[in-house]
């Protein structure tokens, strides 16, 4: 388990996964004392709190005033501080191995938290679940928050999910009245709306090991559309050696180097260049998208545009189903605070609906409520943001989280921060292989990473 880590850790960064896994100084050794009858002073009411950097203006706002009546609430000093979030796995990382690491951590790579709490570096949050309204949250989101042996230990805060995004405009004008239903017929519309010589591309689906967790999470999407898994539900049978994951790659291969209709700059975007193209009116036509960045964008910065933005449910493989894959940023508590009673609190502070509510509209539709009631709110009814968040109470979309059918545990979590996926997708892309040999390759790496994990695949 110990080289598993270290493996997640050179590809989040080398230099904290290097300094996370080093053996510390063992401590010199001290005389021993002479017990007292004198009681130990209580710690400080005193919080650290790491966040990853809040992206909109209203939200920058609320969070600090929240701090500051947590603060005057419970009399307690309270340390925020914000980092950009791949800058947060890092410092998260190291300060772990100097002992340095704060209270609490707000995450937007939830495969950190992941791993960490197999690792046994985070608190169970049952009494922070067991004091909110468990039965008001979205079912789904159990998935997310719980460990494989069941232990809630992360607060789906800002659930997110990969939406499937495309043009309505330039289907109208292909002569399409509605979205790809089957992944058939987004072939068919792709290769019909493609027009590289113009600058349009029919698909910006997120390819290459640059884009954090974007091109994993589309590979799984589209795994299940037809038939298959990562893991078994037990968590340590792999399943990908399978002729869906086959399929999987064969179908990067047809819109890759077949039709030619996927954008070849994929392969060297960067988390956030797929919103990008997608946003150059006359660029991409569909998109995955973890998060509801791409809506938000334009409904901001991009009015034109904004009516012209659809989202439907990802299409549907040969059993005709649809699948949502879900993931989140949220809260995590580190097992070694000195106020673990108080850390808690802070995060039932945050849960509170009417604070929360306010808090989670500053972020609509970049992120969806946990709480499933929230939905009524008429913010949510705008058009462009229903067709994402009509899909949360749809029953014909089945709603699954990243690393389906164990979630997110710390194995997956290093298949996904390796980019095994991506690299099985460059293989093809790229490299040239056919689609049974990078599948092979992917296959040996993800065996030898459940191997390191848990002694099995």
């Amino acid at each position: 388990m110990q080289a598993s880590l270290l493996v997640v850790l050179v590809v989040v960064a080398a230099l904290a996964g290097a300094a996370f896994y080093m053996t510390p100084t063992p401590p010199t050794p001290t005389k021993p004392t002479t017990p007292t009858t004198a009681t130990t002073a209580a710690p400080p009411k005193k919080l650290t709190v790491w966040w990853s950097t809040p992206v909109f203006a209203q939200e920058k706002e609320i969070i600090p005033k929240y701090i500051n009546e947590f603060k005057a609430a419970n009399g307690a000093e309270v340390e925020y501080v914000a980092f950009p979030h791949v800058e947060l796995d890092q410092k998260i990382m190291t300060a772990i191995e100097a002992g340095t690491n704060p209270d609490i951590m707000f995450q937007a790579h939830q495969h950190v938290a992941s791993i960490l709490y197999e690792k046994g570096k985070l608190l169970p949050l049952t009494d922070v679940f067991n004091s909110i309204d468990k039965n008001d949250m979205f079912p789904f989101l159990a998935g997310l928050s719980k460990s494989s042996d069941g232990v809630e230990y992360f607060l789906p805060y800002y659930p997110q999910a990969n939406w499937f995004h495309y043009r309505k405009d330039i289907l109208a004008k292909a002569g399409y009245s509605a979205p790809p239903d089957t992944l058939d017929q987004l072939l068919e519309m792709a290769r019909k709306v493609n027009n590289p010589s113009a600058g349009v591309y029919a698909l910006g689906f997120p390819l290459g090991s640059t884009t954090i967790n974007d091109a994993p999470m589309t590979f799984e999407q589209i795994l299940w559309d037809y038939g298959g898994q990562l893991v078994a539900e037990n968590g340590k049978k792999v399943m990908i050696n399978s002729t869906a994951a086959m399929k999987t790659l064969e179908f990067y291969n047809q819109i890759i180097n077949v039709d030619k209709t996927q954008t070849p700059a994929a392969l060297t975007w960067g988390a956030y260049d797929n919103n990008a193209a997608f946003q150059q009116l006359e660029n991409i036509v569909f998109t995955g998208n973890p998060g509801g960045t791409i809506v938000s964008w334009v409904r901001d910065s991009n009015p034109k545009l904004y009516p012209n933005v659809g989202t439907a449910p990802w299409p549907s493989g040969p059993d005709g189903k649809h699948y949502l894959l879900l993931c989140a940023m949220g809260f995590s508590i580190f097992k070694n605070t000195k106020n673990p009673d108080l850390a808690k609190a802070f995060l039932k502070f945050f849960s509170e609906k009417n604070r929360y509510s306010a808090l989670i509209k500053a972020t609509v539709p970049y992120n969806f409520p946990m709480y499933k009631s929230m939905l009524d709110d008429p913010m949510f009814k705008d058009p462009p943001m229903w067709e994402m968040f009509s899909q949360l109470t749809d029953s014909k979309v089945e709603k699954r989280p990243w690393g389906f059918g164990s979630g997110p545990t710390g194995a997956v979590a290093e298949v996904y921060s390796a980019e095994v996926f991506a690299r099985m997708i460059e293989r093809v892309s790229v490299w040239g292989w056919a689609p049974p040999r990078a599948l092979k390759e992917g296959v040996l790496a993800i065996q030898d990473i459940y191997m390191r994990w848990y002694g099995a695949f």
